[in-house]
């Protein structure tokens, strides 16, 4: 039997793995599809498109502008595996039966996190290995160096890492799966959405005020689709992602199991939620 009180519990591993697969094969075909096929269609063969420069850092390299939908997925793909990981939480028959093993919180808590992230790694990795085995083409081989290549698929997991973890937080919040989907990313949006509303109506309220725009929170926190990420965004992400794993561990330990029908699964908390729905309603309407 496993220690109650390591981190990792390798039958829940597998378990995990075995049941959720087909994401991560699906996430694997989905990057292909709309960003390695693309790429590799533009570069190979004897017309590809080659190179009309030196690209000398990796904001300005093809491998970075060619398309976004590989960023879009590393965002949405972990929410939704996030969802499926703690659904059991959701579920009561599922909840006492993984919750009646000799297994502690600490163990479900962090063998799912490691499952999910052996699961959106897997991805990133296949077809990063396919760009650097069509290398063996000059026309591919010109038009990115490896430098760019690690830094694409380094940026593609941080990003990952970020929503699974911010995602994984909300499902400790959380009673319904669906709920905790729609959550994460009005929380994500959240901040740009109060900044924007408090610059509106201070440009409608306050005479003479001028939006400076070095000092925005959108600016600090989100990176925006042309901008390549700076070392204070990784340092930051990574910094956001501790603080997730954490705190979704410590509600974890504190979840009232049996509340798991409700949006909200901590009593002192649906207030919060009420009134922020009614808020942002009442700022849209």
């Amino acid at each position: 039997m496993n220690s109650r009180t390591s981190f990792f519990n390798k039958s829940l591993i597998r378990s995990d793995l075995r049941r959720l697969w087909w994401i991560s094969a699906l996430h694997t075909i989905g990057i292909f599809l709309f960003y390695t096929f693309l790429y590799l269609d533009q570069y190979t063969g004897e017309y590809g498109y080659l190179p009309t420069g030196v690209y000398t850092d990796f904001g300005t390299s093809p491998i970075y502008r060619m398309s976004p939908a590989f960023y879009v997925l590393a965002i949405l793909v972990p929410v939704g595996l996030s969802a499926f990981l703690f659904s059991y939480l959701q579920n009561n028959s599922s909840m006492t039966c993984l919750h009646g093993i000799p297994v502690s919180r600490k163990t479900h808590y962090f063998s799912h996190l490691l499952s999910g992230g052996i699961m959106l790694l897997i991805p990133v990795l296949i077809n990063g290995l396919i760009l650097l085995i069509f290398r063996t083409n000059k026309n591919v081989a010109d038009s990115y160096r490896i430098i760019d290549l690690f830094w694409l698929l380094a940026s593609g997991l941080l990003y990952e890492l970020l929503s699974f973890t911010a995602a994984s937080f909300i499902m400790m919040i959380v009673g319904n799966a669906f709920a905790g989907f729609c959550l994460t990313f009005a929380v994500a949006a959240l901040p740009a959405v109060a900044e924007s509303f408090v610059f509106y109506f201070c440009e409608q309220q306050l005479f003479g005020y001028v939006y400076n725009g070095d000092y925005s929170l959108i600016q600090f926190l989100y990176a925006l689709p042309d901008e390549m990420l700076t070392s204070g965004k990784w340092i930051l992400y990574l910094a956001l992602s501790v603080v997730f794993v954490l705190a979704g561990y410590g509600l974890y330990r504190i979840r009232n199991l049996e509340n798991h029908s409700e949006i909200i699964a901590f009593p002192k908390l649906r207030p919060v939620f009420v009134y922020g729905v009614g808020i942002c309603f009442g700022c849209g309407g």
